[in-house]
């Protein structure tokens, strides 16, 4: 109710940023991505031709079950030949790099990580660097990881993207991946510990610069076409953020009853 003098009161009407969004559910890890390393993996065609952020995060629960480096967890590619990419570098964990020059540079998170454990991460950007951050060592800064200058910014438009390989399909991932989220802003430490909840993990503290989350969950059918005419359906992963960006599975087992689902208990 408003009113300027106490009389005639009005009904304010629905405002605000979050007006209409639905409530998220209770957080569950769930079903996750378990990938078999050898040729299936997801792309992301709706951000082709778009933009990638000036500064942002990638954020993500994973369990690294290979000591391989030659692994891509994530990739994003650009029209100047460039890429970002997650990759499992350090035999326990991911770390990311950016071919702004090749070989790109790496951050690497804080910590002392272990095979076969699931541990949070989130890697982040700006103009001018890389910064790595990881729930190993709670409570932690993201300057306490490696922070590692680049060569030029990455705010450039996108060519291919991609999750569990190269967007090629080099470089299948084996990790098991849950909740990876894209953010158009780097997250800060009190975001970060807010996501982690001790480990148990959370919903996004923030939505608002979400432009891409994916939960693993199942396989639907989906509208991949730039315009959201259905003139591109396909089998995917649903991107939560309301972006679309959805994920399109490429060689994955997504027959639930199979025995070789892609997607398991995370």
């Amino acid at each position: 109710m408003a009113s300027r003098n106490g009389l005639n009161p009005k009904i304010r009407g629905p405002k605000g940023v979050g007006y209409g969004r639905a409530l998220p559910a209770p957080f569950s890890f769930g079903n996750g991505l378990c990938p078999d390393g050898v040729d299936d993996y997801l792309l992301i065609p709706g951000l082709v031709g778009k933009t990638w952020p000036l500064e942002g995060s990638i954020e993500l629960w994973a369990t690294v079950l290979s000591g391989s480096k030659a692994q891509r967890e994530i990739e994003i590619r650009f029209n100047d030949g460039s890429n970002l990419r997650v990759t499992a570098y350090a035999s326990t964990l991911p770390v990311i790099q950016s071919a702004a020059r090749m070989p790109g540079p790496s951050a690497v998170p804080n910590g002392v990580y272990s095979l076969n454990t699931k541990y949070h991460y989130c890697f982040m950007w700006d103009a001018s660097k890389l910064y790595g951050w990881g729930n190993a060592l709670l409570p932690n800064t993201i300057d306490g990881g490696a922070i590692t200058s680049i060569t030029s910014a990455m705010n450039l438009v996108i060519t291919g993207a991609s999750i569990s390989a190269q967007e090629d399909g080099n470089l299948c991932s084996n990790t098991k991946l849950d909740e990876v989220r894209f953010y158009n802003r780097k997250l800060n430490i009190e975001e970060l510990v807010l996501n982690d909840n001790n480990g148990t993990g959370n919903n996004p503290s923030t939505t608002e610069s979400l432009f891409a989350w994916y939960k693993f969950e199942q396989f639907e059918t989906l509208d991949f076409s730039a315009l959201q005419d259905g003139s591109d359906i396909g089998i995917g992963i649903r991107d939560l953020s309301g972006q679309n960006n959805h994920a399109l599975e490429q060689n994955m087992d997504t027959t639930i009853t199979s025995s070789t689902y892609v997607l398991k208990p995370f």
